[in-house]
């Protein structure tokens, strides 16, 4: 196998290695099952090197390139539905961050077996990459809960042809007042908690303590461009 994928050149040779050291592995495990009863373990990988990034996804020893999205296990079906409707071919970063919150709490909220906190990392080319901060992945998610509710209403309306035009007009002004007063909310409720936590730190850190500005996930800034 090489010397691994640390010591690769190019983003394709290290996703070589990992395609490489998975098939090898049901391969050695293959030997010890009985035929046909091998576990097949379903993976979901990102990788990065030199200002470029992959997706993979792998079912057992196949593994595919998916340059789009990838979901798995259970409420896959459920994902796959939100981001099929959602999904844009050029979408930013927190797009995407936003995207995976909602098919999350889609995937729990109507099917059986999802359930537990939401986690979302993000892997950028160029900056910091990480967990995106938990308290503002469940301010997502209740702020998405919401508009979920009220979109309905608004499909419900635009295709009910007995509402005149002013009647239209205004069952739209109040869900979008509605919605931009829950958006003031969260983003207020993030900056609470972001300050809070600065205070906490400062006090544990004492005359040490030196302030690191965060990024919209969290993540710590740097001063380079990120992507």
């Amino acid at each position: 196998m090489g010397g691994g994928p640390k010591n690769c050149t190019s983003l394709d040779d290290a996703s070589f290695e990992i395609e490489t050291c998975i098939k090898t592995t049901y391969n050695e495990f293959g030997r010890i099952y009985q035929h046909g009863l091998c576990p097949e373990v379903e993976l979901i990988y990102g990788m990065k090197m030199s200002g470029q990034s992959k997706l993979f996804s792998a079912v057992g020893a196949v593994v595919n390139e998916r340059t789009d999205y990838a979901s798995g296990r259970s409420g896959y079906y459920m994902a796959d539905f939100v981001q099929k409707r959602i999904y844009l071919e050029r979408m930013t970063l927190l797009q995407c961050v936003i995207l995976s919150a909602y098919g999350l709490f889609q995937a729990k909220e109507h099917v059986d077996g999802c359930g537990g906190e939401s986690h979302i990392a993000v892997l950028r080319e160029k900056g910091v990459s990480g967990r995106v901060n938990q308290r503002r992945v469940e301010s997502l998610t209740q702020l998405l809960q919401k508009a979920d509710t009220f979109s309905g209403d608004i499909i419900l309306g635009t295709a009910n042809l007995e509402l005149d035009e002013d009647q239209f007009k205004k069952l739209v002004l109040l869900r979008t007042n509605a919605l931009d007063e829950m958006r003031k909310t969260t983003r207020h409720e993030i900056e609470n908690a972001r300050a809070t936590w600065e205070a906490v730190s400062k006090i544990l850190a004492g005359p040490n303590y030196k302030e690191q500005p965060s990024d919209m996930f969290g993540l710590p800034m740097q001063s380079t461009s990120q992507t």
